[in-house]
């Protein structure tokens, strides 16, 4: 074989090892960006990951006077302080069942002497009307709470009949109710806009006031 021609099938060689590499290459960009689609449309939904923030800030962040329990409208509000050192454990989007397995660490973790809850709106809303699952999961949570706890039991917004339901576990376990904003005060006819932040606020720095002159949770 000619020089020139030793020089061809190298030539040749390279490129066909330059066009391998290239192929294996974007055949790789291509796994990848495959992987990211798949795993983009596999996102944690926000209750899950939320919860998983909350457990680990309850489990390092010591001993809280209060720790509020429930939805978008308790982790919406502005509850740090509203009654001593206070936990806001809020998860939006949550429904009672979601709070159900990690309401007892929280409240181990946090070890409170008031316990406000603020749940029950996911249960009513878009179209949604899951009475059943609420009326009995919402006494199964209130069952976690310690004995020695002071509760307060915020209503629910969206739906009447189910605030008066809370309103009646409130008055069977002689504990207070507060009633949910509604109108002026919520922008969306569920969460508090400025001006109910600060009503929100206040109604809850009273009823924790009133949890004072109450007994602890009978049940």
């Amino acid at each position: 074989m000619s020089d020139e021609q030793a020089a061809r099938n190298t030539t040749a060689a390279l490129h066909g090892n330059l066009l391998g590499a290239c192929m294996a290459f974007l055949g790789g960009g291509a796994l990848l960006v495959a992987l990211w689609l798949h795993f983009a449309h596999r996102r944690t939904p926000y209750p899950q990951a939320r919860s998983r923030f909350v457990l680990t800030q309850a489990s390092f962040a010591g001993h809280f006077d209060t720790v509020v329990l429930g939805d978008s409208t308790a982790e919406t509000e502005w509850a740090d302080g509203v009654c001593g050192r206070t936990f806001n454990a809020g998860i939006g989007g949550a429904r009672i069942n979601d709070l159900l397995p990690i309401a007892p660490s929280i409240l181990r973790d946090a070890s409170p002497s008031v316990i406000i809850v603020s749940v029950g709106t996911n249960h009513f809303t878009a179209g949604k009307r899951e009475w059943i699952q609420f009326s009995q999961e919402y006494p199964a949570l209130l069952a976690q709470i310690p004995s020695s706890a002071r509760l307060i039991l915020i209503g629910v917004p969206n739906d009447t009949q189910a605030d008066d339901f809370i309103k009646a576990e409130a008055e069977r376990r002689h504990v207070i109710h507060v009633p949910p904003l509604t109108g002026r005060l919520a922008s969306d006819g569920i969460h508090a806009n400025a001006e109910g932040v600060a009503v929100w606020r206040n109604l809850v720095a009273e009823a924790c006031r009133a949890t004072k002159r109450r007994p602890a949770n009978p049940s």
